[in-house]
């Protein structure tokens, strides 16, 4: 697993946040949970298995890529001004 294979595969499933945890987890949502917690970026440490030099989250970490399509959940006054095509990354969280 690398960021780039999750955040494809989450683009091809129409879903606008991608996640990497324990170096090898994929998952993928259309909002951030609001349960999860940011922290620092320093706990998602994990090697990716497709690709060691990279980082994967961590255990029960998940770092977060976005597409910068808008949350349906949480709505911004930019939502006309996102490139859909460009993933960011979000951060680290718990």
């Amino acid at each position: 697993m690398t960021p780039a294979v999750c955040t494809q595969f989450c683009s091809d499933s129409g879903q606008g946040f991608a996640g990497l945890e324990d170096g090898q987890d994929c998952w993928c949502d259309g909002v951030i949970q609001l349960t999860a917690n940011q922290t620092d970026v320093s706990a998602c440490n994990a090697p990716c298995t497709g690709d060691g030099t990279l980082l994967c989250g961590g255990h029960s970490r998940i770092e977060i890529f976005t597409d910068g399509a808008p949350s349906p959940a949480i709505l911004t006054d930019t939502e006309d001004d996102i490139d859909e095509s460009f993933w960011q990354y979000v951060g680290c969280y718990a």
